[in-house]
């Protein structure tokens, strides 16, 4: 497609007035143009459409189709073709409105396994536990050789059944000439509950779906389903399990980590990312990536034709590790303390599989683990080229730039399948597959050479001013809205985030406190910027807050930062609540995991008469010098609190490379009544 599509819904007092779609040309936002040279065609509001779904186009073609549920209709599918350029002054939308579907509703929450309440919408609903399945809004489409695919929850009562569950709604339209129904697929069982589904189809054809799957029997699991182009009409396959869930969900949220992608390289495989409840001692929830293919030699699995490879090293132990480095025989594909008594090499990378070969363990952010952060930090530095030489316990500069820590290379032949070899000189697709087949892996055996965050210093304020206590929250009454204990550190992926308290000295209320930051280079030259809100919405008088400003790709010469107030409301707030009161929080339990994250527990008891939804408790972090090294928020569960109820927390933060000496939590809320 030539041109973007952009469909925005809009709102006034009332409530929704409708979706707009915006063409903009493509052209002129690849070279860059200003704003004011870029040629874009609005087209008019419907009040009828909500959450139109760009097609992601997966063959080639010059329109652009996009898909949408009538808001009022709720039985009938909108197709939206767009032909046409911006900058030809000649797009053109036509539209489909008679496609009759089955009826496209809300679904219900999805129960689950476990003991406790079902947490969903910001209420809490009674036991047992839940997930929110989401709404009835499109969620995706995908369109592949006039094969126009859409997916979405919603609600169904599945044969067997009496009871309405959550379903996924898989529907696909034929594109060559009039738009057609060609498949209207319901998927459910009796018992079961199905949500969040996202899609994709292979080269031939083949639909593959990521959901979510629960039963009062079953905890959150990421599961893959799919059919053929052949397949009679209407009919999927069964359910395949990518990951199974291991624990209760309580958040209140759910969905956002789903999806599917095409494999470049293969395109008969696709790469399923799905969520799970995971047991993780904090949000309790999970991301695993699986590849699936309907053809015998997809995902890498097999070759049609074998090729020679050299001996493999000896394994007689069958633990699939070389006798030599598995000595203790733990099966735990690390060279561990034990281990080291025996095998060559050390353990100056965190731990590894192979004692013998740097490149062996893949962990760029050397926590010891392969995970989603090391995803991040290769991501940061996708399409980044230089010298493959690189020491790579060479200090890393800031992203995007190039370094060997972010570069593999397959695994070489002979070598186990979660080998990786030496840097190529790019950061690229070669670098993901190598982290896939290591995703996941974790040793336990301590880094003597960490590579730490930078520490935090302290950022220059106006006048800052020292912390004696971290337990105290009185502030003196000086008329201003100021900063103090500030410091900020750049993270893994290169990102910087300045952290510290924002203090009410006025002798009245202050809301919704704006912090902002100026990044400078060492010639004192400004070269970014960026702000945040102070975590407590409502402060009061003599209070403070935690405040967090988080800079995402700023020049990688940034030498110090400033930071300080620049606006906040004073009374009357009129939609704004007061200042909470009477919510009393306390930290009951600090530990810093295996891997360096910092944990800090507790409570908050309700000893008001009001009810308080929303419940949220900001942590500060501070170092022996009282500044706030980390800052982190969560939710309660439960995360409403009735007048006498507790809930409980649990908060983590990154504290590699950074000393905590001692931590502080306030509450954040909303009234309820």
């Amino acid at each position: 497609s030539d041109g973007g599509d952009v469909s925005p819904g809009c709102s006034s007092v009332s409530g929704y007035c409708g979706e707009q779609t915006i063409v903009i040309e493509k052209s002129h936002l690849l070279d860059g143009l200003p704003g004011e040279d870029v040629d874009v065609t609005f087209f008019p509001t419907h009040a009828s459409r909500f959450t139109v779904r760009p097609a992601h186009s997966l063959s080639s073609v010059n329109d652009q189709y996009l898909t949408t549920w009538n808001l009022s209709v709720h039985d009938q599918l909108t197709v939206i073709r767009i032909t046409g350029t911006p900058a030809g002054g000649d797009v053109v939308e036509t539209t489909v409105t008679n496609l009759v579907t089955l009826e496209q509703h809300s679904p219900p929450v999805s129960e689950t396994a476990g003991s406790g309440d079902c947490v969903a919408f910001g209420e809490t609903l009674g036991p047992p536990p839940c997930i929110h399945s989401g709404d009835f809004r499109m969620l995706e489409a995908i369109w592949r050789d006039n094969s126009l695919w859409s997916a979405a929850s919603a609600v169904c009562t599945p044969p067997g059944d009496s009871t309405d569950r959550s379903c996924a709604h898989l529907v696909e339209v034929a594109t060559d000439g009039q738009p057609s129904l060609v498949q209207d697929i319901m998927f459910g069982a009796s018992g079961e509950y199905f949500s969040w589904p996202s899609i994709r189809t292979d080269s031939s054809g083949n639909l593959f779906v990521s959901l979510t799957h629960t039963s009062p029997s079953i905890f959150a699991e990421a599961s893959v389903v799919g059919r053929l182009a052949s397949d009679p009409p209407n009919t999927m396959s069964a359910l395949t399990v990518l990951r199974a869930g291991e624990i209760a969900h309580f958040s209140g949220r759910w969905g956002d980590y789903l999806g599917v992608a095409v494999d470049p390289a293969d395109p008969s495989s696709v790469w399923l990312i799905g969520q799970y409840a995971k047991a993780d001692g904090a949000v309790r929830w999970g991301t695993y990536i699986g590849c699936a293919s309907f053809t015998t030699f997809g995902c890498g699995l097999a070759t049609p034709t074998p090729t020679p490879t050299a001996t493999p090293c000896p394994d007689n132990d069958g633990d699939t590790i070389c006798d030599g480095v598995d000595t203790d025989d733990d099966n735990d594909g690390c060279t561990d303390v034990a281990e080291l008594q025996t095998a060559l090499g050390s353990e100056f990378t965190g731990g590894r599989r192979d004692p013998l070969d740097f490149w062996d363990f893949f962990d760029p952010n050397r926590d010891r683990a392969v995970s989603l952060g090391d995803f991040l930090a290769v991501l940061a530095r996708f399409g980044s080229v230089g010298d493959p030489g690189i020491d790579p316990l060479s200090p890393v500069p800031l992203a995007p730039a190039y370094h060997t820590r972010y570069d593999r290379t397959g695994a070489p032949p002979g070598a186990n399948p979660w080998q990786a070899g030496p840097p190529n000189g790019s950061i690229g697709l070669t670098d993901f597959l190598a982290l896939l087949a290591q995703f996941g892996h974790s040793c336990a055996a301590p880094d003597p050479t960490p590579t730490a965050l930078p520490s935090a210093t302290p950022t220059p304020t106006a006048t800052p001013t020292p912390l004696t206590t971290p337990t105290s929250t009185v502030a003196p009454l000086d008329g201003s809205v100021s900063i103090r204990n500030s410091s900020w550190y750049v993270d893994i992926i290169g990102a910087i985030w300045v952290v510290g308290e924002v203090v009410n000295g006025l002798d009245h209320p202050a809301a919704l406190v704006e912090v902002s930051v100026d990044l400078y280079s060492a010639s004192n030259t400004l070269i970014d910027t960026g702000n945040g809100i102070a975590c407590v919405i409502t402060m009061a008088s003599g209070s403070d807050s935690p405040f967090t400003v988080l800079v995402i790709g700023p020049p990688p010469d940034v030498d110090h930062v400033v930071v300080q107030v620049t606006d906040f409301l004073e009374p009357p707030f009129f939609i704004i609540d007061p200042p909470i009161v009477d919510l009393d929080a306390a930290i009951t339990n600090v530990f810093t995991d295996s891997i360096g994250f910092r944990h800090a527990v507790g409570t908050v008891v309700n000893n008001s008469p009001s009810t308080y939804e929303l419940v949220q408790p900001c942590l500060a972090f501070y170092n022996a010098a009282g500044n706030v090294v980390r800052t982190g928020s969560t939710f309660t569960n439960p995360i409403t609190l009735a007048p006498s109820q507790m809930g409980t927390f649990e908060a983590f933060v990154d504290a590699e490379g950074v000393s905590i000496v001692t931590e502080r939590v306030w509450v954040n809320a909303n009234y309820a009544d």
